[in-house]
């Protein structure tokens, strides 16, 4: 029996591809309540990314080193989906959510490019790696087996793989692509609703 994946779940990856931008500025246009509504978001999404502060040095006595970069921090927002309300976490570049599941591999020698969390919503990650795309879809099928995640299905076709499983009542889909420079990776992990 084929499992589909929430229609929120998608909701969610779409609304963290527009929004990954957001991840690195604060948001500077809220409404007047300092929520980011649907149009705020988009029209922040649009705008480009500020550039980083560069890396501080740090002088010793015996020698000078450059001091390790903070980890990045996520940036949380309130969000207005569906009628409700809630807080979501969006990260940027090398940054997890801070409550992704421990039973879903990250592929090795992947980045992270952006991230999407939301509680009892789900969480969201694209991955970016030079590995080979079907060297991936092998690596989480094998991986996410391993976990104790039962394989609901799994397709390759025309260099596309898209994996769904399940654990209890929790659906893991993994999306895998070449762009033609690397291989992206979009985990969606949720919660199934009724």
């Amino acid at each position: 029996m084929a499992t589909t994946i929430p229609p929120t779940l998608w909701h969610l990856a779409l609304a963290a591809t527009l929004c990954a931008p957001l991840a690195c500025e604060p948001a500077t246009r809220p409404d007047e309540s300092g929520t980011l509504d649907e149009t705020s978001a988009a029209e922040l999404a649009a705008e480009p990314a500020p550039e980083p502060a560069p890396e501080p040095v740090v002088a010793e006595a015996t020698e000078s080193a450059t001091a390790p970069a903070p980890a990045p921090t996520p940036r949380v927002a309130t969000l207005e989906y569906d009628g409700g309300r809630f807080d979501a976490e969006f990260g940027g570049r090398g940054q997890l959510p801070t409550d992704f599941p421990d039973d879903v591999p990250i592929y090795p020698d992947s980045e992270p490019q952006s991230s999407f969390s939301a509680p009892g919503r789900g969480q969201i990650v694209h991955l970016r790696t030079g590995s080979d795309a079907s060297d991936v879809f092998d690596s989480y099928r094998e991986g996410l087996a391993e976990l104790g995640w039962e394989e609901e299905s799994a397709t390759s076709r025309l260099g596309n793989h898209e994996i769904t499983t399940r654990k209890g009542n929790r659906v893991t889909h993994v999306t895998i692509r070449t762009d033609g420079t690397a291989t992206m990776i979009l985990l969606a992990v949720g919660e199934e609703r009724s």
